[in-house]
């Protein structure tokens, strides 16, 4: 009996694993900044290391610092969403590198 091979066409956007973003859970687009992250977290920590934000948590009480980062939450605040991701141990200094920067390093 031959085994039937599969083979699989990827349009952009199309993703092969369903590994969840460290940060809030959602599906990740793949590795950014040292860790499997969504692109909204990539984003949001991108910007924010580069416009060097501070964020303020406004919950109050015990819920101070504590805010929920989750897919449907992870926009609330900012200041949480942060602190989870250097938590996820996303590292300012592992951005990706572009295509271009590639290309040119390789001398092509």
């Amino acid at each position: 009996m031959k085994k039937r091979l599969q083979y699989f066409i990827l349009c952009p956007g199309d993703r092969l694993l369903d590994i969840p973003c460290n940060v809030c859970g959602d599906r990740s687009s793949g590795k950014h900044y040292g860790i499997y992250s969504c692109d909204g977290c990539s984003g949001f920590f991108k910007r924010s290391i580069h416009r060097n934000r501070v964020y303020t948590c406004k919950a109050g009480g015990e819920m101070k610092g504590r805010c929920p980062v989750d897919k449907t939450h992870r926009n609330q605040c900012r200041a949480c969403r942060l602190a989870k991701c250097f938590h996820a141990n996303m590292n300012k200094d592992g951005k990706q590198h572009s295509y271009r920067s590639r290309y040119l390093q390789h001398g092509r």
